[in-house]
């Protein structure tokens, strides 16, 4: 929490008693909410609180409105942000695990200047086109051929089942939610 009573009290030049005996509160209530140190409000303090705080505002002409967030305003922690940043299927241990062993695997392509490389660069390259669009055996090209990148992952789609990260159904090869952050943690790197 980020207690803002403080500044308010400052731009209207006003106390924090001041404040607490025109909107009949308790000055230990005031005082504790503008050090941070209150553990609750009630709703009707709060309102006494800034329906004070705006009617000293017209009364000095001031073109100022005052809400909840110049009290108070709740801010998420940075852990909690970064907890929950990315909610992960996998972990980093089985995350590096798949990696290192799909890129220990050398496969062979007809894709120039790609002829041979490892799974995880070419789901690097291709991850994209390849979550879009998956795979589907007997996919032609324009050229009556299959399509390289789709016979390729024709090639690997039981490899890579075996750690999830596609599934087979109906003559199609599509990535599940894991792959899919596979290939995203991947470009993460």
């Amino acid at each position: 929490m980020i207690f803002r009573l403080d500044e308010a009290l400052e731009e209207l030049d006003i106390t924090r008693n001041k404040l607490a005996v025109y909107a009949e509160v308790r000055p230990n209530t005031v005082n504790d909410l503008a050090n941070g140190d209150t553990k609750r409000i009630e709703i009707e303090t709060l309102e006494k609180i800034l329906k004070s705080l705006n009617e000293i505002s017209m009364t000095r002409g001031m073109q100022r409105t005052y809400n909840i967030e110049d009290v108070f305003e709740y801010e998420l922690s940075s852990e909690f942000i970064n907890a929950n940043k990315r909610k992960s299927i996998m972990s980093d241990a089985e995350f590096e695990t798949i990696k290192n062993i799909l890129s220990a695997n050398t496969i062979h392509t007809s894709i120039k200047t790609l002829e041979v490389t490892d799974v995880c660069t070419f789901l690097l390259i291709f991850g994209d086109y390849l979550i879009k669009n998956g795979a589907q055996f007997g996919m032609k090209s324009d050229t009556g051929h299959l399509s390289n990148v789709n016979d390729i992952l024709l090639r690997l789609w039981q490899h890579l089942n075996l750690y999830d990260l596609v599934v087979y159904n109906q003559a199609e090869v599509r990535f599940t939610q894991k792959g899919i952050e596979f290939i995203q943690r991947l470009k993460d790197l």
